[in-house]
């Protein structure tokens, strides 16, 4: 069974996020996995409706927004509503646990959004903790692997 391309999106305000979506799209292709990549705020949202996975990497900024980059993103998912129920999503969360009223507060904000609109959650988010000793793109490598399992098995399902 040929699993459906993922897409990845990043929103970053620092350019973590993105390091480690590339990080995933390295290792997505390395197991021969379609996937593409692009900053968030780049994305043509038109293409949402071709879409059946989407896997979005993103930071937390300020008083636990989203970045600067995804905030068009996601007020179009808020306020707009888009019949998504067609996609499959996971999320990598980074942030930083000495914030704790806003932990990784980006990636639940997407998250929410995205079920808001009918897309269904494969797995945990990842929640990254800069303040832990672990770099983002290897805890998101290993989060990635147990993310693809679990989507496999949605597969099967569908």
């Amino acid at each position: 069974m040929t699993m459906a391309r993922v897409q990845i999106l990043f929103a970053t305000m620092t350019g973590t996020a993105e390091l480690v979506a590339e990080e995933l799209m390295d290792h997505l292709s390395g197991q021969s996995v379609d996937c593409s990549m692009d900053p968030i705020d780049t994305f043509d949202v038109s293409r949402l409706e071709n879409l059946e996975i989407i896997l979005i990497c993103t930071s937390t900024t300020g008083e636990g927004e989203v970045p600067d980059n995804g905030l068009e993103f996601h007020r179009y998912l808020r306020e707009e509503q888009p019949d998504l129920r067609h996609i499959r999503f996971g999320v990598c969360g980074l942030g930083d646990s000495s914030y704790s009223a806003t932990f990784n507060a980006g990636g639940a904000q997407f998250e929410a959004a995205l079920i808001s609109c009918g897309a269904v959650k494969i797995g945990e988010r990842m929640l990254h903790d800069a303040s832990s000793e672990v770099l983002p793109e290897d805890q998101a490598v290993g989060w990635c692997d147990d993310w693809l399992r679990l989507l496999s098995l949605s597969d099967q399902t569908v």
